[in-house]
């Protein structure tokens, strides 16, 4: 049986009518009561796409009023704008500019929230931007205004958006803490234009200083000699082409070789001298990386996850003194603590699929290790007191054998842990003991996939900083503590996946609802 549909098309820019003509033949089935929506900012392609049956709706924007009523609640906080008459007059000026357009409203509002100089807000209203033709482009010129005012450092930062594709997933996140965030097509509009060239996501730009390819280069002739940045993903750089890179591209500072298909990166990558960032994650089949890496002494993050064959770290890293992050697979059975213990600037290590390793840096600590994570290290064991005395974010996922006790008392003296994420620990059946050390900085607990956890401790509450408190998917937990109202500083609790616990605290009639 044939049923009706509702298909939406949203954000239409293709104006090729050949192919709405093929699409129309693909869809039109004959269903009666069938509809197609369809969303666009261009005059021309709703014209193209006009039938007999098709009604078309020209959305108009905000009033005056409601703009100027959103743009005073972004740029303010709640009757604070009473204080500032002279603001108020040039925000009506501004917001007549925007022409109703809801994103240019909250835009430029949000981008003056609490900033009083009014020689700030009469330099967005005069400038000349406005006086350009608009037409579809007018949200993105609202956004450069905002784009302006940027210090120069996070300028710089904003035009890397020009690396990535339209509709991209980008990730802002703290070890265990993943935030994703949509890069919307009129951003990267601006970042592709602010960056006038200097960002390509193309094959080759002559002088360009940063490109990004899907594919690989070939040929040195592509490759500009004040190159900065270079990333090539699903690659099969040869190394006859990276000795061509080392040779010709001296002040390399990122370089992202993600699925590099050969066992080894040529000696050559020592002469790199500015090189800041380096990342071969994903690579299967390299198998070692040149001991000449310990020559990279401005290098900050090295990024070794998913190099399954990995026998071990080059010798000579304590000598990377500027290393602040270490992401790493590798089938060492055990870290070289002296080489480790050497790399004073480190901030972040983590470990992923070190499927040998058991033990890690027992007798020693980093002083400046701020976060801390470990996932599918399946023949981990312990972990050092002095790893962890200074983390604050720390994630714990599926490490099997894992026993977080480490022997240790009730405390942890001077914790500073604020982020604690359990996920896939099958050894844990109550919280460890040492986290009652944590009772002034620990603000998230998340735990996942424990299937022995089956009760939290009496001293929970005692957690007084608490904000975040996830359970999910712990079938052996039978009961909350009886104090958790005194977690007074909670403000988001979500338990999932806990059938016990479900029969417990069940709305009206569990036995235990009144503690909800």
């Amino acid at each position: 049986m044939v049923t009706s549909f509702l298909l939406v098309l949203d954000d239409v820019w293709n104006e090729d009518h050949a192919r709405w003509d093929e699409f129309k033949e693909i869809i039109d089935v004959g269903v009666g009561g069938s509809k197609i929506l369809v969303t666009t900012r261009s005059h021309s392609i709703a014209a193209m796409m006009w039938t007999k049956s098709s009604y078309s709706y020209l959305l108009r924007g905000l009033s005056e009023e409601d703009s100027f009523s959103l743009f005073v609640k972004l740029a303010f906080k709640e009757g604070e704008e009473k204080k500032h008459p002279q603001l108020l007059e040039i925000a009506r000026e501004i917001v007549k500019r925007c022409g109703g357009i809801l994103l240019a409203v909250k835009t430029l509002g949000s981008s003056l929230i609490s900033r009083f100089d009014k020689k700030m807000w009469e330099s967005i209203r005069d400038n000349a931007i406005w006086d350009l033709p608009q037409k579809e482009k007018d949200i993105l010129l609202a956004l450069q205004l905002s784009y302006d005012q940027l210090p120069s450092h996070l300028k710089r930062c904003f035009a890397t958006f020009a690396f990535f594709p339209e509709d991209s997933l980008l990730n802002f996140s703290r070890v265990g803490n993943m935030v994703v965030f949509k890069l919307y097509d009129l951003v990267r509009d601006l970042a592709v234009y602010v960056a006038k060239g200097e960002y390509q996501l193309i094959d080759s730009r002559k002088h360009a200083q940063h490109l990004s390819s899907q594919n690989n280069f070939l040929g040195k002739a592509l490759l500009p000699i004040g190159l900065k940045t270079l990333t090539i993903q699903h690659n099969a750089t040869n190394e006859a082409f990276l000795n061509t890179l080392v040779s010709r591209c001296k002040y390399l500072r990122f370089l992202e070789l993600n699925n590099f298909e050969y066992e080894s990166l040529p000696r050559l990558i020592g002469k790199l001298k500015h090189l800041r960032f380096l990342s071969l994650q994903d690579s299967e089949k390299l198998k070692r990386v040149p001991d000449s890496v310990y020559k990279l002494q401005n290098l900050q993050t090295l990024n070794l996850i998913g190099c399954s064959s990995l026998q071990e770290l080059p010798k000579g890293i304590r000598k990377l003194i500027s290393l602040c992050q270490l992401f790493l697979t590798t089938k060492q059975l055990d870290l070289p603590e002296k080489e480790i213990a050497n790399l004073t600037s480190l901030k972040l290590l983590f470990l992923d699929v070190c499927d040998k390793l058991e033990s890690v840096l027992e007798k020693m600590q980093l002083s400046r290790l701020k976060t801390l994570g470990f996932r599918k290290c399946e023949t981990l064991r312990s972990l050092s007191f002095n790893l962890i005395k200074n983390v604050e974010p720390f994630m714990i996922n599926d490490c099997l054998n894992l026993n977080l006790s480490m022997n240790l008392g009730n405390q942890i003296p001077n914790s500073r842990l604020n982020h604690l994420s359990l996920v896939g620990l099958p050894q844990l059946v109550t919280l460890p003991q040492w986290l009652q050390g944590c009772i002034y900085t620990l603000q998230v607990l998340y735990i996942c996939y424990c299937k022995n956890l089956k009760e939290l401790p009496e001293w929970l509450p005692t957690l007084i900083y608490l904000k975040t408190l996830q359970i999910r998917d712990c079938q052996e937990l039978l009961s909350l503590p009886n104090n958790t109202h005194h977690l007074t500083n909670l403000e988001y609790l979500e338990i999932n996946g806990c059938p016990e616990l479900y029969k417990r605290y069940q709305r009206m009639i569990g036995q235990d609802w009144n503690k909800i």
